[in-house]
């Protein structure tokens, strides 16, 4: 029990694999489309992944930079504050002094 020519199936066979096969082809092309959209979309996020890592590490560059500023700054201000406390201390100690003397003179005056 062959397929003949002459019942038609034969045919209708050959249309049908044509046809799976054309739609086979179509399939790859497809797929092969989606392949190089996969690609492009890697090499987008590889491109992107690059320039996060390095804004990330001009960011903590910065932020180091600036703590290192900001402490320098922070001892100068308190260097500078000790200064002008101990200057003031040694004025209002001067200030003391002279009006001890003062009552003691008046004091020394008084008897």
């Amino acid at each position: 029990m062959g397929l003949r020519k002459e019942d038609g199936c034969g045919e209708n066979m050959q249309e049908t694999m044509l046809q799976l096969s054309q739609d086979i082809g179509v399939m790859a092309d497809r797929i092969g489309e989606m392949a190089d959209r996969i690609l492009e979309t890697q090499n987008i996020q590889s491109e992107n992944m690059s320039m996060t890592q390095k804004n990330m590490l001009e960011m903590m560059e910065t932020i180091q930079k600036n703590m290192f500023d900001m402490m320098e700054m922070s001892q100068k201000n308190m260097l500078d504050m000790m200064d002008m406390m101990s200057s003031t201390m040694g004025s209002m100690m001067g200030e003391q002094t002279k009006m001890m003397d003062r009552i003691a003179d008046r004091l020394d005056c008084n008897k």
